[in-house]
């Protein structure tokens, strides 16, 4: 017994000792943490391409929502149970179940690459719709709307929007209008 309590008093004496020890160390404060976007390169994100009346990015007119479930990207109802928001794109259901129109805001926050059509990278967060148009190239002039503006570019198969003054702009993607006739030629 005496010899558990010899090595239980040395333990204790011990440690005693080496918390004097410590306390008596100047304290070093740990290094600050480096923010991430200092600590690893950025990596170039590439645009997400806008294709007159086919689609944005992976989102395809006429795919349906199981198809659009396939992207791995949750979706985010709605008030309306027709227009669903995949990741950056907001999408609306149709007939037959199918993609009628997509559509992303130019903005920076939201889509980080950027976006890009015919090949030019739009400008990001841009405060009219003039730079974007001007990009576009083949785009009626703006309109104003309740409140906003749009222009329809290549027969309506993209648009360039703003809903609200001083809101966000979006391109929207749709089927392009197709003239029609009163009567079939014969």
């Amino acid at each position: 017994m005496m010899r558990w309590t010899l090595v239980l008093m040395v333990s204790v004496l011990g440690a005693s000792l080496g918390c004097a020890n410590e306390s008596s160390r100047p304290h070093r404060r740990p290094a600050a943490p480096v923010p991430p976007s200092a600590a690893t390169p950025r990596t170039n994100t590439p645009p997400i391409d806008v294709l007159a009346g086919i689609g944005i990015g992976p989102i395809r007119l006429g795919a349906t929502r199981a198809s659009l479930a396939l992207l791995g990207l949750a979706p985010r109802p709605s008030n309306d149970p027709q227009t669903v928001s995949y990741g950056p794109y907001t999408v609306h259901i149709g007939e037959g179940d199918a993609v009628e129109w997509v559509e992303v805001a130019l903005s920076s926050r939201v889509v980080p690459g950027g976006l890009a059509a015919y090949g030019r990278a739009l400008p990001a967060d841009p405060t009219t719709l003039k730079p974007v148009l001007a990009l576009i190239g083949s785009c009626d002039p703006a309109q104003n709307t309740d409140g906003g503006e749009r222009a329809l570019c290549d027969h309506g198969g993209l648009t360039v929007i703003r809903r609200s003054a001083g809101g966000a702009i979006s391109v929207h993607v749709s089927r392009p209008e197709i003239p029609r006739t009163l009567e079939p030629a014969r």
